[in-house]
């Protein structure tokens, strides 16, 4: 990610970092998907990102000169997203009828919300950005005792992995170009145990991002 912006920043020239910069966002994304899915407080869990990216859009504003909504939006409404879907799967296996129609219903109305939210506002990475962790979260209520076997064998990494490979590829046929790059994000995320690291870093890396952003933008403004 920092090879990345440091290549939009100040050495455009070299498209190697941009490159290298496109399995930046797939790891982010499914780590996403993960958050909603271990995540002990659900409203702090959706706040944290909604907040942070409301404070950095008024930098990436100032600095950028663009309305585009910054990434941290982008995860908001992916979060959104997972946790209806989560609700709907829920519902699934110990809810009624009428509430597994309603939260049917609901994920249908968050997608749909995102999608034209997405022809209203400019957001980084667009609709298939935002929906992007979904594709991760599809089997995660498995656990579930009255689940079969087959249904739970599929909520494990590399099958969460194979489905977000759909949601990937539509992410590499909207923007095309250096996109199909971030396809070499896979073998990374086969190599993911599904457990926390050891270091608790979160805050520090929430914070790395707009940060590092905002330093690499006056750096360009001063050097360039």
């Amino acid at each position: 990610m920092l090879l990345d912006h440091v290549g939009i920043f100040l050495f455009p020239q070299i498209p190697i970092l941009r490159i290298l910069g496109r399995i930046s966002f797939p790891i982010f994304s499914f780590m996403v998907a993960e958050g909603c899915r271990y995540t002990h407080n659900k409203m702090r869990y959706f706040i944290t990102i909604f907040g942070l990216g409301i404070i950095f859009q008024v930098f990436y504003v100032l600095f950028s000169k663009t309305l585009e909504l910054n990434v941290f939006i982008t995860f908001s409404l992916s979060i959104i997203s997972v946790y209806s879907l989560q609700f709907f799967q829920k519902t699934l296996y110990d809810g009624t009828v009428l509430k597994k129609c309603l939260s049917a219903f609901i994920f249908l109305i968050v997608v749909v919300g995102i999608f034209f939210l997405n022809k209203v506002f400019i957001i980084h990475y667009s609709f298939a950005g935002c929906i992007l962790p979904v594709f991760a979260s599809c089997f995660y209520n498995s656990a579930n005792k009255e689940t079969s076997k087959i249904v739970k064998t599929m909520d494990s990494i590399p099958f969460r992995v194979a489905f977000f490979v759909i949601g990937l590829l539509f992410v590499v046929l909207t923007y095309k170009g250096i996109q199909i790059y971030s396809l070499f994000s896979i073998p990374l995320l086969l190599l993911y145990s599904g457990k926390r690291g050891k270091r608790k870093m979160k805050y520090f890396y929430y914070v790395f991002f707009p940060a590092h952003i905002v330093i690499l933008q006056i750096l360009a403004q001063i050097l360039l």
